[in-house]
């Protein structure tokens, strides 16, 4: 590296000018003289004007630097306004011991804040006195790293709005975490919330380990297309999905990613939804692990139950994935040696009321007996689903057709069209997951009318 010494240089300038505001902010003669007083001078001004303020004695902790920051923890200050103008304060003295034009500067206040491990923290942040409503603002966690799916970057951020909005209740939190986790079990979360993003730095056949997804992904696209060989640090998306039931035995975590034109184009494929699960409640309990010590509660083992995302796995309920792409899958591999618990329910339960549908006799049967009893309604209802469905799919086809202009590409014809493969595309998932729901509710309609020997 050229100039190599100067860098060294800037970097050890850097950190001594961190250590003299260190001991700048920790000295004894500084806390009496200044920092004190000078609380007490706002605490009045805020007071007059009818605001909470407290009557402790304030202490200035660093609790964190990094290369070119300080995080400073103000103790005893309740009011956002008084520690804004104390850290101004303090910034302008920690410059006064450094040359010019060295400074030190205030920047932000974080109220409350979670300091996770070096270089990943969160917290709400006021720029500003008075600002009305803060932002979150996070460094290194999971909600804005690039390598997460959707789906992670999402729970983790609407958990941390919850738990730092007043009271601090973790018992919203939970609630929160088990309702997603109901709905990717129910199969009721978009297909591109669970897309995985990863950039190969090497060609998919220079790495010598086969433990990575997005590698064996990118060699599966190269073999099929040699023209499609990723370039460099090039992002590759796939998803974690289970293979057919002879196959999901025994699998490696490699042998489960799938891209996302693989996923769509193979109904037999599902979502992996005890994968993300687990991958979910890992990044929730490191974010969790020291949340309860910050709110007074004691630990067992150093977490405290309220707190420990683990066992928020082993309380809660368990629920069944009834979409269509099951039941598509199941009809698929009717003829397969295994069949998994999720493949039994979604083939022996009505299709209406939810009922058991064993002792119907029929292998196509999708009725159970109390309503194949009543047949003009039954099939009423199932019909009207049918066009419900179809409805919809035409509704999302159509917005996609909008999008993509496909009648105005060369070659497109405006009864066929150029079809949409733009993966990043939401509406994209969205016809595509209509176009199931419609095909099994045209099946259904098909296989009630042949279970009660009617015609169309």
């Amino acid at each position: 590296m050229p100039n190599s010494g100067i860098a060294d240089a800037i970097v050890s300038l850097g950190r001594q000018a961190l250590i003299r505001a260190t001991d700048t902010l920790h000295d004894a003669s500084n806390h009496a003289l200044k920092w004190v007083p000078k609380t007490e001078a706002l605490r009045a001004l805020e007071r007059s004007q009818g605001r909470a303020v407290g009557t402790l004695p304030v202490r200035c902790e660093n609790v964190y630097g990094d290369t070119d920051s300080l995080f400073v923890k103000l103790h005893h200050v309740v009011n956002r306004n008084v520690a804004h103008d104390l850290g101004v304060y303090i910034a302008e003295e920690m410059s006064k011991e450094n040359p010019p034009p060295v400074k030190m500067k205030y920047e932000k206040c974080y109220l409350p804040c979670i300091l996770q491990t070096k270089k990943r923290y969160v917290g709400n942040m006021y720029e500003h006195k008075n600002d009305p409503h803060p932002t979150i603002d996070a460094k290194g966690i999971e909600t804005i790293r690039v390598d997460q799916c959707p789906l992670t970057q999402k729970i983790m951020l609407k958990s941390l709005k919850l738990l730092f909005q007043p009271p601090h209740d973790i018992a919203r939190v939970r609630a929160f975490v088990l309702k997603q986790w109901r709905k990717i079990e129910q199969g009721r979360i978009p297909v591109q919330d669970f897309i995985f993003c990863k950039a190969v730095k090497l060609a998919p056949g220079e790495y010598r380990s086969n433990n990575n997804p997005h590698v064996q992904v990118a060699r599966r696209l190269t073999s099929k297309n040699p023209g499609a060989k990723p370039l460099f640090k090039e992002r590759i998306p796939y998803l974690i999905a289970h293979g057919h039931a002879d196959q999901m035995y025994g699998t490696k975590l490699t042998e489960l990613a799938w891209s996302p034109d693989d996923f769509i184009e193979s109904t037999s494929l599902r979502i992996n939804e005890p994968y993300y699960i687990r991958h979910t409640m890992m990044a929730m309990k490191r974010m969790m692990l020291i949340c309860g010590a910050g709110l007074g509660f004691g630990s067992v083992h150093g977490v405290h139950a309220k707190f420990d995302v683990a066992l928020w796995m082993k309380d809660r309920s368990r629920t069944k994935n009834l979409s269509a792409r099951i039941r598509i899958a199941t009809r698929l591999n009717r003829t397969s040696s295994h069949r998994t618990i999720t493949q039994y329910f979604a083939s022996n339960i009505c299709r209406l009321c939810g009922g058991s549908i064993a002792n119907t006799t029929g292998t196509r049967a999708v009725l159970c007996a109390a309503c194949a009893s009543r047949p003009q309604t039954s099939m009423y209802q199932l019909q009207r689903h049918a066009r419900a469905t179809r409805l919809d799919h035409w509704k999302t086809l159509q917005v996609c057709r909008a999008c993509s202009k496909c009648e105005e590409t060369p070659g497109g014809r405006e009864e066929e069209g150029v079809p949409c493969v733009t993966t990043d595309c939401s509406v994209y998932y969205g016809e595509k997951g209509a176009q199931e729901k419609s095909a099994e509710a045209r099946y259904q309609v098909k296989a009630a009318l042949g279970q009660l020997k009617l015609k169309e």
